[in-house]
């Protein structure tokens, strides 16, 4: 598979953040994995942890939850950003899915079992509407994973045994797999006997066996 895009180019991940913004965001991620709960955090709290004054905080934002959102959002497309990567060196469907399922793997032990969204849903002391009008100032991660997507759909019609052409099948296909691995992350405490690699595999394989 070809580059995304030129060297000149810039890239659908890409997005510069002022140090303080990023420090911010940082200090967020950091607190969530050491177990705090986002809601019950305190601006003062963030702004101490990433090394600046509280004031400094609402130079960029007007309140807790577009930080958190942020944060998240930030997050988000640093995972984007190394599957980019991983595609632009020209590695094989397999590889990319490997590569895309041990990140999660990265990310569920950092964030203690991908329930980081669910936590910030259930967290009474974040309101939901703040959350949502925030949500909606992300649209470019959603562009992003839509680039994402493509990539895969793209790296699946190339891999050699798989005939499906249907890019609304692969898609689903490659959703479900990713979801039930998610689930396996999750849940592993139900699945012992099954070690990850294994389940690495088997999600790849399940994905070629639907396609075909």
């Amino acid at each position: 598979m070809g580059s995304l895009g030129k060297s000149d180019e810039k890239k659908p991940w890409a997005e510069e953040y002022p140090p303080k913004v990023k420090a911010m965001y940082e200090a967020v991620l950091a607190l969530f994995a050491s177990g705090r709960e986002l809601g019950s955090l305190k601006v003062e709290e963030i702004t101490k942890k990433a090394g600046i004054g509280k004031g400094t905080a609402y130079e960029y934002f007007s309140t807790k939850e577009e930080i958190v959102i942020g944060a998240l959002n930030y997050e988000a497309k640093r995972y984007m950003e190394m599957l980019f990567q991983i595609v632009e060196q020209k590695k094989s469907f397999r590889e990319v899915v490997m590569q895309a399922l041990l990140l999660m793997e990265q990310a569920s032990d950092t964030y203690h079992g991908l329930m980081l969204m669910q936590r910030i849903v259930s967290d009474r002391e974040l309101t939901g509407k703040g959350i949502l009008d925030e949500l909606k100032k992300h649209k470019d991660s959603c562009q992003c994973a839509i680039k994402l997507r493509d990539c895969f759909v793209k790296l699946a019609l190339e891999e050699e045994g798989i005939t499906q052409t249907n890019h609304y099948k692969i898609e689903s296909a490659i959703l479900s797999q990713f979801t039930a691995y998610g689930f396996y992350l999750t849940h592993k405490n139900l699945f012992s006997e099954i070690e990850q690699a294994k389940a690495r595999e088997f999600a790849y394989e399940s994905i070629v066996k639907i396609l075909n």
